[in-house]
């Protein structure tokens, strides 16, 4: 701007903004803003540390109603923050950093029967709506030995999950689930071959 100034004395402010679209209010100097500290009220500095000892782990929105409801003291919530940050009396809150995903590893058996999955998925069936399907499968060979259809219901004990009624004998030891009452199977329900 000095510049172009001095290379044109007679232009004015205006035509030379314009000139090289740069805004008016960017020319002026302003002189730089001096904000204003508050003073700490006192009366609260004295009585927020009783209150962080009775209750350490209480954060200033906490600490704020009890000022104001428990104390009756009239006080802005920004009062306690500014409080708080001035003396660095604020509750450290422990990062929580992100667990490691569990390994996508295939569980593996020496022999069959001797360690079973379970796997649980929803299966859309057009009309009838969603359908959820568990199925025990074999940790050595991967089969399937026994599964279960069942549309979904509602309710606090909806879905489907896998019931002695309808697991092979030979993987009944391995269910943990509770018996629950419901539809018979249908044919096909659950199949239990003898492995040689």
């Amino acid at each position: 701007m000095r510049r172009v100034r001095a290379a044109l004395p007679q232009a004015s402010e205006r035509r030379v903004c314009r000139l090289l679209a740069v805004p008016r209010s960017s020319l002026r100097e302003r002189p730089p803003e001096k904000r204003l500290r508050r003073p700490l009220d006192a009366v609260l500095v004295a009585r927020i540390p009783a209150l962080i000892r009775k209750h350490p782990t209480f954060g200033y929105r906490k600490l704020w109603a009890l000022l104001r409801h428990g104390d009756g003291l009239i006080v802005n919530l920004k009062a306690v923050y500014r409080i708080l940050a001035a003396k660095r009396w604020f509750v450290h809150q422990s990062t929580v950093t992100p667990r490691p995903r569990v390994q996508g590893r295939r569980s593996v058996a020496a022999a069959s029967n001797t360690r079973w999955a379970i796997d649980l998925t929803h299966i859309y069936c057009g009309q009838d709506g969603w359908g959820h399907l568990a199925a025990i499968i074999d940790c050595h060979d991967r089969e399937i030995v026994g599964f279960r259809v069942q549309p979904a219901r509602t309710g606090a004990r909806s879905g489907a999950a896998p019931t002695r009624d309808g697991i092979p004998a030979r993987a009944k030891a391995a269910c943990v689930c509770a018996p629950r009452a419901g539809p018979a199977p249908p044919a096909g329900y659950a199949r239990d071959r003898d492995r040689s």
